[in-house]
């Protein structure tokens, strides 16, 4: 299918817009059937323009992949709860009456939500029970911040070749306000080629992706944009002129025309000193960073760490530190198995091809101690044409390591102490002899399973990873703040020869060691980009 695609940011208090863009989409949208409403769908975009008015763009707000509107917001494909049959007890249903629409017999039917947030109208043709036009009516909540959504509305038509029916046309509006001035975000979509045969997906990298924004695409301001295209929807009588005030104003950066008529240098729009300086600022993008940053999102993962373990018991005193002498002990078992699991797994697309990675895996609760963290560099190769892609990503990290044996979590019953003039304050805190190592990793990710991690789009990656390790600390005793995810966690470190450990039994050698370089594990994490 291909379509033309409008975004607009209207700050209607003032009576401008924030932003325009135009656009001409390629879709390849899933089929009308039971399966179809879980498949994500493709965009392409084929021709792309915006206009930003620099004198309101910071106020605005983005969509984050508004192009997948008609497929998103098409409630018939997405068995929207108002025509699913499993949630009918949910509304109140009325036939409103039986006419005619656009030549055909409908019957028309309201639906309302029993708290009465959402009402929708039903336009179903009569001979074949297909819809033929759907209005929604959605009242938002206020989940705070200084944006507040007051409501959406969306207006759906479909449109019959032959057996089969498509969606048309689509418009989704949300009103806002946000610090008492009322915006309103609106995009339309036309579609102007419908294709059944031959249809294939798109590649990785011609696909636009959920998080992109179609504002900040390239811009094709040439003057044949429109050329040998059909179907394009009519400019309101508001914009036309806010179009025509943005290219007198050169309001892009390579605009052709430009006026210097003195109504326009007496407007109250920025100097070309103060857009540039604005268009410097706004090279971050606290949003895009955020979108392009996994930090927030659920993740987990499993290792298999090449650790051996003995039949030993570890025990030492602390003396001179609290009221009394503390003794710690802990007893580790050969043949144990070390699986970590994944803490934190982070990673920050540089663009679709590479990623900055970071991951945190460490044991469970047991004697035997493992922490790994790594960092680094991954690149991104897809193997398929498909809205599902298998994704390879080899990777160089580097790895700090913690192995040995934990003694346990002990209460901190004088809450403040000091070792060396370092205080630790937490009302818990591990004790544990541990040594340090250092080294690089070679690794390779495989996507063997794509899914949806509660609502978001996940993959199930396998991992394999060899390690150089090229620097081993000595063994050393450590006590460690517990604290609330780990935040502002101070560590003492102790030689084991330090004369307040008293009594110890340490068996050096009978430490957990690395026997081999192979690490291996699964991960399953939220991948948006």
């Amino acid at each position: 299918m291909n379509g033309f695609y409008r975004e607009i940011y209207e700050n209607q208090s003032e009576n401008t817009f924030n932003y325009f863009s135009e656009n001409f989409l390629k879709i390849y949208k899933p089929a009308y059937t039971i399966d179809g409403k879980d498949h994500e769908g493709q965009i392409k975009v084929l021709k792309s323009r915006t206009i930003k008015n620099p004198e309101y763009v910071q106020k605005g707000t983005k969509y984050m992949g508004g192009p997948f509107l008609p497929i998103a917001k098409d409630l018939v494909l997405k068995k929207n709860w108002t025509i699913n049959p499993d949630y009918f007890n949910k509304f109140y249903f009325e036939l409103e009456k039986i006419t005619y629409y656009d030549g055909k017999q409908v019957y028309v039917i309201n639906s309302t939500l029993r708290d009465s947030s959402a009402t929708t109208k039903l336009y179903i043709n009569k001979e074949d029970l297909a819809y033929i036009k759907i209005e929604a009516f959605n009242k938002s909540k206020d989940r705070g911040g200084e944006y507040k959504r007051i409501g959406e509305t969306s207006t759906m038509l479909y449109e019959q070749k032959g057996d089969i029916w498509f969606l048309k046309y689509l418009k989704y509006s949300i009103d806002g306000d946000k610090k008492d001035e009322i915006i309103n975000h609106l995009a339309e979509f036309v579609a102007t080629n419908f294709e059944t045969e031959n249809i294939k997906p798109f590649s990785y990298n011609e696909q636009l992706l959920k998080t992109d924004i179609i504002a900040d695409q390239k811009n094709d301001i040439s003057d044949n944009f429109f050329e040998g295209q059909e179907g394009i929807i009519e400019q309101s009588n508001a914009l036309k002129n806010q179009v025509q005030l943005a290219f007198k104003l050169n309001v892009l950066d390579s605009l052709k025309n430009t006026s210097s008529s003195s109504s326009i240098e007496q407007s109250n729009i920025k100097t070309k000193e103060e857009t540039a300086q604005y268009k410097q600022r706004q090279g971050f993008d606290f949003r895009t960073f955020l979108l392009r940053a996994n930090l927030f999102f659920p993740n987990f993962g499993f290792v298999y760490t090449p650790i051996h373990t003995y039949n030993a018991t570890f025990s030492t005193t602390l003396a001179n530190t609290f009221e009394k002498s503390r003794n710690f002990s802990a007893t580790t078992r050969s043949n144990f198995v070390p699986i970590l699991y994944n803490s934190k797994y982070w990673t920050f697309s540089l663009n679709k091809r590479f990623i900055l990675q970071y991951s945190k895996n460490n044991t469970i609760r047991n004697t035997v101690y493992v922490n790994q963290r790594d960092i680094g560099l991954a690149y991104r190769i897809v193997l398929n044409k498909t809205t599902k892609p298998i994704f390879i990503e080899p990777n160089i990290k580097y790895t700090i390591g913690l192995s040995g044996v934990k003694f346990g979590l002990y209460k901190n019953a004088n809450r403040d102490f000091y070792i060396d003039n370092k205080k630790i304050s937490s009302k818990e805190f591990v004790a544990g002899i541990f040594q340090k190592s250092e080294g690089i990793k070679f690794g390779l990710n495989t996507a063997i399973y794509s899914g949806k991690l509660w609502v978001f789009p996940a993959k199930l990656y396998l991992m394999a990873d060899y390690q150089h390790v090229f620097k081993t600390s000595e063994p050393f005793f450590r006590l460690n703040e517990e604290r609330f995810f780990g935040f502002l966690e101070r560590k003492i470190d102790l030689p084991l020869h330090d004369k307040r450990l008293e009594s110890s039994q340490i068996p050096i050698t009978q430490l957990p060691k690395l026997t081999d370089n192979l690490w291996i594990g699964l991960s399953y994490r939220i991948v948006l980009r």
